[in-house]
């Protein structure tokens, strides 16, 4: 077989997130503090057989992990500041469109809450975990009745919660 070689750009990075990336944020629970933690996600995946391409890619970006099963290939990206340092100038120079647009502003807008430690407040964890809730809506398998056990976990761990708004 033969070496592929790979050009990447920070516009080609965009484009295959607009096709083939997600942005997510899943929650973790925690023994202590609020005992509930964000944690964002950025993702991209192909078919296993695109193994060169995203291991070059990882290369390329310099953050994140590639994980492997039988039938695909995925990079994740998860730190904060690899997040907020080197995605975020890709898509403020190479915009994407639509609905990925609306939930990378959602996503961004969560990150830099989370940068200021906001997501260590109740109501900005509550504020964090409403926002989430609005990314991907015309792809996303979350039911409603997630956010709500979400809600009720907070809920029977602290007692009354602040009302956002």
């Amino acid at each position: 077989m033969k070496n592929k070689l790979y050009k990447f750009t920070d516009g080609w990075v965009s484009g295959f997130t607009q096709s083939d990336g997600c942005f997510t944020i899943a929650f973790d629970k925690r023994g202590s503090g609020l005992m509930l933690r964000p944690k964002p996600v950025f993702l991209l995946a192909q078919d296993i057989s695109e193994l060169d391409l995203f291991k070059k890619l990882h290369l390329y970006l310099g953050v994140g992990y590639l994980t492997t099963s039988k039938t695909s290939v995925s990079l994740y990206v998860t730190n904060l500041r690899d997040i907020s340092q080197v995605l975020f100038p890709i898509f403020e120079k190479h915009p994407l469109k639509d609905g990925k647009l609306n939930a990378y502003l959602v996503f961004k807008h969560i990150v830099n809450m989370m940068l200021k430690k906001e997501h260590l407040k109740l109501e900005g964890l509550l504020t964090i975990i409403e926002a989430s809730f609005t990314m991907n809506i015309e792809t996303s398998r979350r039911m409603a009745d997630s956010k709500q056990k979400l809600i009720e976990f907070l809920r029977d761990k602290h007692g009354l919660l602040p009302s956002i708004t």
